[in-house]
């Protein structure tokens, strides 16, 4: 399925429909490809993106001070992602 149809779809089936989607939205989402197991945004990176999920699923994650991970959040197809406070407070 194209990506873009499935990000409009998902603005309409939230009662948001977007007349000129192509032109006003669209241009705003780069499509990215990751292989499993890619982690997107490493230790110490700023978190500068708001993932929109078509296929597949990511989750977000904290490192314990033994490394160990501690899961925080999983978004699955046809819902966003971000490290909210990070994305927000650019850090």
């Amino acid at each position: 399925m194209d990506a873009l149809f499935s990000l409009e779809q998902f603005f309409c089936s939230r009662g948001m429909p977007v007349p000129h989607f192509n032109e006003c939205i669209a241009p705003l989402f780069t499509l990215l490809n990751v292989q499993k197991g890619t982690q997107l945004v490493t230790p110490f990176e700023k978190c500068q993106h708001y993932y929109f999920i078509e296929q597949g699923v990511l989750r977000i994650f904290n490192l314990s001070h033994s490394g160990e991970e501690i899961c925080r959040y999983f978004a699955f197809e046809n819902m966003f992602i971000t490290a909210l406070p990070a994305f927000i407070e650019n850090r």
